[in-house]
């Protein structure tokens, strides 16, 4: 696919380069660095891109926002916001209206309304950002209006649970795997700690409180409510964490290696902290091996509340729980777990 770069603006070798009038090649950046990391150099360079150009304004957005981000968020905010720079590459900051962005929107996510949802959110944040630099009046995404996507359902049984806690320890070709314990142990401790697969991921053995509860801070949480949760440790979550501690990974040839020491709970065979497409490429692995469709990591928060829920715990204990600020939150993961009957009897006379 053949792509419009600016004047004297060429790639060669995986990278973007500008060529002066002197005909000398100047780096700019990789190709896959995005359209914003390109314009971003190249005003670096010339400085013939106003800030008030969108490319150049987003490239400027994009140094004073991303490094507040957690790095596991960066890669995807950065990502929308290359999308934005090429979608409005033409077009000067204060001349985008709303049904610029609307068209934007549904060119891209037409039938993805969750997606198209993230995409909206990050040029709002830019805009804002505009708002306030005094490159425009107003937030033009304040105008539009999107569709919420139908509310997921899924509810994973626990057989499914059983099945898929098995398959995480077996490769494709069923032999155990080297990592299919961690992450066989991140999946049990997602569910029995009720919290954010991300913060089970970053759980530090520092956090465990001499044997008695888990320490948690939510990440999501941080820069808002703030809440923390000590989560007890029962019986349960005692058992996963002294497989976790005890874990010695074998070699590729079968040999146990020397003991490993982490700082993580959850941690990948350097001892390093599991990324979290690793986790979920694990899960997804297993879910084919175990014949369960359409079963997410983020399910397991809904069903260890819905699971609480049946278990009879009260609405208060749940948000505690849960580390919310409000029920509310909390009831957006609880699943129906019973079919109500209707209390209403109506007849016809001929009946």
């Amino acid at each position: 696919m053949n792509r419009k770069y600016p004047p004297r603006v060429y790639p060669k070798h995986g990278s973007l380069w500008f060529v002066d009038i002197a005909r000398k090649w100047h780096k700019l950046c990789r190709v896959d660095a995005g359209e914003a990391a390109m314009y971003q150099a190249l005003a670096a360079r010339l400085e013939v891109l106003p800030l008030r150009r969108m490319p150049a304004a987003i490239a400027t957005f994009e140094q004073d926002y991303l490094r507040s981000l957690a790095v596991s968020t960066q890669k995807e905010h950065a990502r929308l916001l290359d999308v934005a720079a090429g979608e409005f590459a033409d077009f000067d900051v204060p001349d985008v209206q709303p049904s610029d962005i609307a068209r934007s929107i549904k060119n891209l996510y037409a039938g993805r309304p969750t997606a198209g949802r993230h995409y909206k959110a990050r040029l709002s944040t830019f805009f804002r950002w505009t708002v306030e630099q005094g490159l425009r009046p107003n937030n033009p995404c304040r105008e539009i209006w999107l569709k919420a996507p139908p509310r997921r359902d899924r509810y994973i049984s626990d057989d499914e649970f059983k099945r898929i806690r098995a398959a995480l320890l077996l490769g494709d070709d069923g032999k155990p795997t080297r990592a299919g314990e961690m992450a066989r142990a991140f999946a049990e401790l997602c569910y029995l700690t009720l919290q954010r697969p991300t913060d089970v991921r970053r759980l530090l053995w520092s956090q465990v409180r001499d044997e008695a509860a888990i320490a948690f801070k939510p990440s999501k949480t941080a820069g808002s409510s703030g809440a923390k949760v000590l989560v007890p440790i029962t019986p349960a979550i005692r058992a996963v964490l002294e497989r976790a501690r005890a874990f010695v990974p074998k070699t590729k040839k079968g040999k146990l290696q020397r003991e490993l020491k982490s700082i993580y709970v959850v941690h990948a065979l350097d001892c390093g902290p599991y990324t979290m497409s690793g986790l979920r490429s694990a899960w997804k692995r297993a879910c084919k091996r175990a014949g369960i469709a359409n079963a997410r990591i983020k399910d397991l928060r809904a069903k260890s509340l819905t699971d609480a829920r049946r278990a009879g715990y009260g609405k208060e204990a749940l948000q505690i729980a849960a580390a919310h600020a409000s029920f509310e939150t909390t009831e957006i993961y609880l699943k129906p777990f019973e079919e109500p009957m209707s209390t209403v009897r109506l007849t016809l006379e001929e009946l």
